[in-house]
C-alpha cells in the first residue's frame, strides 16, 4: 500500500496562519523543544497515541508543523512510513531539514499542500495523526468527512486539539488572547466534535478532557518564560515583544483554569465494512 495522491481542492484545508513567521516558530521550540509548535512536545505526543500500536502502519500527521512529532512517531513509535502534510511553506521546509539531519527521510517525508481535500485516495492510510491543529480547519464537517476518506477500512484516528468550553464567551482572559495573538482558530466545544466525527462515519469515538492536565502545564510554561527561557526569549524577541508573550502564556493559563480552554483527545475508527467513494 502507498500513500496516492489527488488535486481536485476544494476549501477543506484552512488558509494560511498568519501567525507562523519565523521568530513565532522559534519562541515555540524554545518552550516545548525542537520540531514542536504545540504543549506538551514529545510527552504530549506519547500521551496522544496511549496504548496504540503504530508497528508497520503507514501514517498521516495533518498539520506536521515543525515536523517533531513526525519524526517521533516512525522514530520512537514504529511507524513504517510517515507522511506530514501542511499549508506553511517554512514549516515543510524546516520538518524536512529536521529529518534529514535525523537520517530518517527514508521513513518520514513532508509534503506542502494547499487549501482543499487531503490529496490522497480512499482507503489509503492506516492511522492518521493530528497534534493541535484542526483548530486552524474552519469547516470541521469536511475535514472529518476527508480524514474518514483517506483513511482504510479498520484506519484509526489519534489526535489532540484545543475545544472551546460553553462559558468561553464569559472568559475575559480568553478575550485577552484573542486580542494579543489574532490567532486563525475556529474552536468548536467537544459535543459537536463527537457528533461530527460520528456524522462523518467513526465509530468507537472516544474525548479525553486534558484541561486539568493542560492548565498545570500552562502555568508552568508561564514559570519557564518568566524563569530559565527568558534570556533566550528576550534576545529573541526583544524586551516589548517578550512582555507581549507573556501576557500570552498568562492568558491562555487563566483561560484553561476558567474552563474556557479545553484541550481535548479525540479518538475514533473507520469501520471494517463500509462502502467509500473510490475518486
Amino acid at each position: 500500500m502507498v500513500f496516492g495522491f489527488a488535486f481536485d481542492f476544494t476549501l477543506t484545508v484552512s488558509a494560511m496562519p498568519p501567525e507562523y513567521e519565523e521568530s513565532f516558530i522559534r519562541r515555540l521550540e524554545i518552550m516545548w523543544g525542537e520540531g514542536f509548535l504545540s504543549p506538551g512536545g514529545a510527552d504530549e505526543v506519547g500521551a496522544i497515541l496511549g496504548n496504540e500500536d503504530l508497528f508497520g502502519a503507514q501514517v498521516l500527521d495533518i498539520g506536521s508543523g515543525a515536523g517533531g512529532a513526525a519524526l517521533l512517531l516512525a522514530r520512537e513509535y514504529a511507524a513504517r512510513r510517515v507522511i506530514g502534510v501542511d499549508i506553511v511553506p517554512e514549516l515543510v521546509e524546516r520538518s524536512r531539514r529536521l529529518c534529514e539531519a535525523a537520517g530518517m527521510s527514508q521513513r518520514v517525508s513532508f509534503e506542502l499542500v494547499v487549501p482543499g481535500p487531503l490529496p490522497f485516495v480512499a482507503d489509503s492510510i492506516d492511522v492518521i495523526f493530528t497534534k493541535d491543529s484542526l483548530l486552524h480547519f474552519p469547516d470541521k464537517v469536511a475535514i472529518f468527512q476527508e480524514i474518514f476518506r483517506v483513511l482504510r477500512p479498520g484506519g484509526r484516528f489519534l489526535c489532540s486539539d484545543w475545544l472551546a468550553g460553553k462559558n468561553i464567551a464569559q472568559c475575559q482572559a480568553w478575550s485577552k488572547f484573542l486580542e494579543l495573538r489574532r490567532p486563525s482558530f475556529v474552536m468548536v466545544n467537544v459535543e459537536t466534535m463527537v457528533q461530527t466525527m460520528g456524522e462523518a462515519g467513526f465509530v468507537d469515538v472516544t474525548a479525553v478532557d486534558r484541561t486539568s492536565w493542560f492548565t498545570e502545564a500552562a502555568q508552568r510554561d508561564v514559570e519557564a518564560v518568566e524563569g530559565p527561557q527568558r534570556a533566550s526569549l528576550q534576545e529573541l524577541l526583544g524586551e516589548t515583544e517578550y512582555g507581549i508573550w507573556v501576557a500570552v502564556r498568562h492568558a491562555i493559563a487563566e483561560a484553561a483554569a476558567f474552563g474556557a480552554l479545553r484541550p481535548t483527545h479525540l479518538r475514533g475508527r473507520k469501520p471494517v465494512n463500509v462502502d467509500v467513494d473510490q475518486s
